[in-house]
């Protein structure tokens, strides 16, 4: 057997040692960027105050194994080796189910009644809702319409772990709501019941899964109950979607894959085909032209990606969890709580509610307090940003939490003014 030269083994050795340093300056192959949110360290140029202090090394330490050559393909394989193997995940808050399953463990903690709210909460939040509602229609005739998205927690239980089901609690937030909602007898549309109802008889799939939110087939059917409600409740005309077939597929598209991607992996893991409907909708022009304002998370997208909100309405805007604006926020950042909502809701033929029942899962993320205290209670709210606002002290705590938070300060600085009118309110009811 004949061995390899000294000096041919020592090559090799320093041509894989300095490989990844050549990969890192000439980029020759090319390697895919990882998932998830990740702020990239800063290489920090070299100063006398900066070497003495230490900042510099630590800095460019981490800047160099950061951006050192083919670190994104060890991630994966890492990661691939733990998954395959040992079923753990290397993304926060993904939790790997049975069958390999994958959640979101917000979900979870929602479905075993973890980080409810008093109980007072939930009647006093609907109340709000219910009078925006019956104001909205009187003074502008815009319907307001609360919708309960499906949760993957709520479609999937069987698959949890048996480790988050030794201690479920009652009531959870979603039965909480429910309640609240029927009691006061305000309208909403609840998909987390009709998806669970239709879960044994449905012929496609309704949830993916290695996804969060609703499948591509799911968010349509979603939207066509959407759609003959507001037909039959307010008589508002929208276009018919005319299905020529669905399309059956290994392929994972729409986010129907969102968490897999997440956890960065070589290979996509083991899911069954998914299905998606090849359908078109009448043309807009001959129909009722709507504007519609839709406060939501992350359920919209499965609506917006395909199309479904543009070819439904002439206007629309997406106000991400209440803050981000959109198509605005494409371009430019635009936050919510920066509109006046006097002259900004009258411009809109209808408002959705889109609330998931797997996140947060507090209706309309602040939306419903702020319109109240907005329509109902503005000169409170207005004396409490002032005096926020005149304090130097005050404004400065609000920036720092901004900063924790990774929000802007005008956000904050609203919410802590609609906080007090609450807190008011409260004082003056004991």
């Amino acid at each position: 057997m004949s061995k390899i030269p000294g000096n041919t083994l020592l090559i090799l050795v320093i041509g894989l040692l300095t490989l990844p340093g050549i990969q890192r300056r000439g980029q020759f192959i090319h390697t895919h960027m990882l998932w998830g949110a990740y702020t990239p360290p800063a290489n920090l140029p070299f100063s006398d105050s900066a070497w003495f202090s230490g900042d510099y090394q630590i800095q460019k330490t981490r800047w160099i194994n950061e951006t050192n050559g083919f670190r994104n393909d060890f991630v994966r394989l890492y990661n691939q080796v733990d998954f395959s193997l040992f079923g753990l995940p290397h993304a926060t808050g993904i939790i790997v189910g049975k069958e390999k399953y994958l959640y979101y463990i917000e979900g979870i903690f929602n479905l075993t009644g973890r980080n409810v709210f008093d109980s007072s909460y939930y009647p006093s939040r609907v109340s709000e809702y219910k009078q925006l509602r019956e104001f909205l229609m009187e003074r502008y005739g815009i319907p307001l319409l609360l919708i309960l998205a499906p949760d993957k927690a709520s479609f999937y239980p069987e698959y949890i772990p048996s480790r988050f089901l030794k201690n479920v609690k009652t009531p959870t937030k979603y039965s909480s709501w429910v309640c609240a909602l029927d009691h006061a007898q305000v309208p909403y549309l609840d998909f987390n019941r009709y998806f669970r109802l239709m879960k044994d008889t449905s012929r496609y799939h309704l949830y993916p899964k290695n996804g969060s939110h609703w499948s591509s087939y799911g968010a349509l059917l979603a939207f066509d109950s959407l759609h003959r409600y507001l037909q039959k409740e307010y008589d508002i005309r929208l276009p018919d979607r005319i299905q020529e077939g669905v399309n059956i597929t290994q392929e994972l598209f729409d986010d129907n894959g969102d968490l897999s991607r997440t956890l960065n992996l070589i290979w996509e893991p083991d899911h069954p085909s998914m299905d998606y409907a090849d359908y078109y909708f009448t043309p807009l022009d001959t129909l009722q032209k709507l504007s519609v304002l839709i406060v939501g998370d992350s359920y919209f997208w499965q609506w917006y990606h395909p199309g479904i909100i543009q070819n439904n309405f002439t206007q629309y805007h997406f106000w991400y969890y209440n803050q981000g604006v959109f198509p605005e926020s494409f371009r430019h950042y635009l936050n919510a709580y920066t509109l006046d909502l006097h002259e900004t809701i009258p411009h809109y033929d209808l408002i959705l509610l889109l609330q998931s029942t797997g996140a947060n899962l507090d209706i309309g993320y602040g939306f419903i307090e702020r319109a109240y205290c907005e329509f109902f209670l503005k000169g409170r709210l207005d004396f409490y940003i002032n005096q926020i606002r005149e304090s130097d002290e005050e404004v400065s705590r609000l920036t720092q939490k901004a900063m924790d938070k990774g929000l802007p300060v005008e956000t904050i600085l609203c919410r802590e003014a609609i906080s007090r009118v609450f807190d008011e309110l409260k004082k003056q009811k004991r």
